[in-house]
């Protein structure tokens, strides 16, 4: 017997086409961050596991942000510095809400985290990341080559 989260539920983000951005670099790394927000509502998860999901979803969204910044660089994208600044106040809320819920362990502040993520994060792609596409067009060799250079 396994569980399934349906569309329905208010609490898990589930990947659609809508939010596909269409570079492949971004919308796989769009995928993982998902799949780790959704791992905080898992209820079975341990207060343990909880920690490691936290500080490895801020992990990865720090990888993911540089990643797509070096791809708006490789495209030349005009608004980079607004969506720079996006990143870094999503980076300073996040690190404390999440330091918060190291410190006092209340799930109202576990919810708020989740909450906060998946609104941002859902925003942020139909909104700000899908505008990057339409100067990624035939820059895939640039692309690759930038992500290259950055690992």
């Amino acid at each position: 017997w396994i569980e399934l989260p349906l569309a329905s539920n208010e609490n898990v983000l589930i990947w659609s086409e809508a939010m596909r951005v269409g570079i492949d670099a971004v919308d796989k790394d769009h995928q993982v961050l998902i799949s780790l927000l959704n791992k905080l509502t898992g209820r079975s998860v341990e207060e343990l596991e909880i920690n490691q999901v936290i500080d490895e979803l801020i992990d990865y969204t720090r990888y993911h942000f540089n990643r797509e910044e070096t791809i708006m660089e490789a495209c030349l994208y005009p608004d980079i510095k607004r969506h720079q600044d996006n990143h870094r106040t999503l980076a300073m809320e996040v690190n404390g809400l999440a330091n918060n819920w190291h410190k006092n362990r209340d799930p109202k502040l576990l919810s708020q985290l989740h909450r906060f993520l998946s609104d941002w994060l859902f925003d942020h792609i139909l909104n700000e990341d899908t505008k990057i596409s339409s100067y990624a067009n035939g820059k895939r060799e640039e692309i690759r080559i930038a992500l290259e250079n950055l690992n």
